[in-house]
């Protein structure tokens, strides 16, 4: 319970507005951006575990995601506010059991997703 209580809180520090960019799909507050038509079904997928785990709040929030080779990246959108702080421990530790969770359920094919800490363009934030 406190795990969840975490990642939520993470959660909405990674919430913000984007750009568009291209294919994407749209439910509740979140909008999932994906990079080739070969992406729709596990960007769904990945919608519908994101909205299933809760880790939808009250602000829109726009994830990202693409593929190379083996690895699915997963970009987030961290808030501005909170994009000049590093993020901590707990937090990281989050996104990898994230990541794990991800990779049982929606990426099953093999293939490894990564969470991407990004800017509202989709840039990766270097910490």
């Amino acid at each position: 319970m406190i795990r969840l209580f975490y990642l939520f809180v993470f959660m909405a520090v990674v919430q913000s507005c984007a750009k568009g960019y291209g294919n994407k799909l749209t439910a509740e507050n979140l909008t999932v951006y994906f990079d080739s038509p070969d992406l729709e079904k596990k960007a769904n997928a990945l919608g519908k575990f994101w909205i299933k785990k809760g880790l939808v709040g009250d602000r829109e929030q726009h994830i990202k995601l693409s593929q190379s080779k083996n690895t699915y990246f997963i970009h987030l959108i961290q808030s501005e506010e909170f994009q000049n702080y590093p993020v901590t421990f707990a937090e990281q530790k989050l996104l990898l059991q994230l990541q794990t969770e991800l990779d049982s359920i929606v990426f099953t094919n093999g293939n490894q997703c990564e969470i991407i800490l990004c800017d509202s363009d989709f840039q990766m934030i270097n910490k």
